[in-house]
């Protein structure tokens, strides 16, 4: 595995103010505290596991408390063929941008999950834009957070899984805790996947943009496609 840290930076004037290439390699990446402005890209993640073996590593990548203000595109992440995909967003500003605040391609993987709580994106082009296609399972959970003002859509969510795909849009409070409590009752622990994707929770915003203020497209082959908005 390959860990990056990046934290406590102001990270201006670049083509791509923070460029990570990971191929055939796992990565757990952490970025935090910092503040990007004046990049083409703020920042841009491009991840691909490792195709040749039955073990194609995971992926982790974790914004938090961060600020991507006046790029020409905020956040743009790509990770591929991973046997977890994981990218997570938490209480940073994406605002201002010329193009995308948040852009999310996980492609290929066999589970993919997608969370983002607690994030400003307001006065892009396109707020939030995540995209799963082609995963055995993707789990998208975008809550507490506010998409107000861009030009094109506030949230775009698109999924296509082979076998399970679920997209929530504002999850109200407590569901994390309750869950934990009756898996508790029965002796028993959620996995930790699934601890994950119920924790973001809160209403969301997503007022005077251009185009749809949300948009939710879930969809699955075999077992279960489950699009909802909770606030």
């Amino acid at each position: 595995a390959t860990d990056f840290t990046i934290e406590h930076n102001t990270i201006a004037g670049n083509d791509v103010g923070t460029l990570i290439v990971a191929v055939n390699n796992s990565l757990n990446f952490l970025y935090t505290d910092n503040l990007a402005t004046g990049n083409n890209i703020g920042a841009e993640i491009l991840a691909t596991g490792n195709n040749n073996g039955p073990n194609n590593g995971t992926f982790n990548a974790n914004f938090q408390n961060s600020i991507l203000t006046r790029n020409n595109a905020g956040i743009l992440l790509i990770s591929e063929n991973y046997n977890e995909s994981i990218a997570q967003f938490q209480n940073g500003i994406v605002s201002d941008n010329l193009l995308n605040g948040i852009e999310i391609h996980q492609t290929g993987n066999d589970l993919a999950m997608a969370l983002v709580s607690g994030v400003q994106a307001n006065n892009n082009t396109l707020g939030i834009w995540t995209e799963q296609n082609g995963n055995n399972i993707g789990l998208v959970n975008i809550s507490g957070t506010e998409a107000n003002n861009n030009t094109d859509s506030g949230i775009r969510n698109s999924q296509y899984s082979l076998i399970a795909a679920i997209g929530i849009v504002g999850m109200p409070n407590g569901v994390a805790e309750g869950a934990n409590n009756i898996a508790g009752l029965f002796g028993l622990a959620l996995p930790e996947e699934v601890s994950r994707f119920l924790t973001p929770c809160g209403p969301v915003t997503a007022n005077g943009n251009g185009a749809d203020g949300l948009s939710l497209n879930v969809n699955a082959d075999n077992f279960a496609a489950i699009g909802l908005i909770a606030d």
